[in-house]
């Protein structure tokens, strides 16, 4: 395996600069009316102006879950190549798109049973997400790369060697006041708490 990559759909926010070149942004459709767009991140998109031009009108508009399908089309060319995928998605408490990139990954696993495709739910959106990308880059770039054991906490630890290779916390520095690295460690028992679904092996 030549290590994984990094995706997160683009209901999370997450500067620009941070994100260029170290994440891979999966878009999400929505309507607006009765007709469709799709949300990519970048500038291809449509316009905030006129979006918020749309919700001054009262103009009914709704989401859409990625499907199984094209999640299984988003990430197949990564694992062909050989890297396995590490995805931050939107919160299942407000989506049921972690519930079908877990769908994907069943399916993707039998076809590429050399790597992984790991579905993380986020327990958040929008600047909760971003958050967790910024640490998920900066653990990748620490050369956190167990992918199969320890993709869950990839994406909330504070320093990759807090955790051996069992993938299980080994120890915790006592006393630690920041809000941001608590509310990780929270999340990763939350985590612990779900099945991250690729191969069967995340429990």
């Amino acid at each position: 395996m030549k290590g994984y990559k990094l995706f997160m759909d683009v209901s999370g926010d997450v500067m620009a600069d941070i994100a260029k070149g170290e994440v891979q942004l999966l878009p999400m459709e929505f309507e607006i009316g009765n007709d469709e767009y799709v949300y990519t991140g970048g500038n291809d998109g449509m316009d905030p102006v006129e979006f918020y031009k749309f919700v001054k009108q009262g103009v009914p508009m709704k989401t859409s879950q990625i499907t199984p399908s094209l999640f299984e089309n988003y990430f197949e060319e990564t694992l062909k190549e050989g890297y396995s995928a590490l995805y931050l998605c939107l919160s299942s408490g407000l989506s049921s798109t972690f519930e079908s990139a877990c769908h994907a990954a069943e399916c993707l696993k039998q076809r590429y049973p050399e790597v992984d495709l790991v579905p993380v739910d986020s327990l958040t959106a929008t600047v909760g997400m971003g958050l967790l990308c910024e640490r998920m880059i900066k653990n990748k770039k620490r050369r956190l790369v167990r992918l199969a054991e320890q993709g869950r906490f990839a994406v909330c630890t504070e320093q990759a060697d807090h955790y051996g290779g069992s993938g299980r916390p080994q120890h915790a520095e006592k006393g630690r006041k920041d809000q941001l690295r608590r509310g990780c460690y929270r999340r990763t028992a939350q985590f612990q708490a779900h099945s991250a679904c690729a191969g069967g092996r995340h429990s």
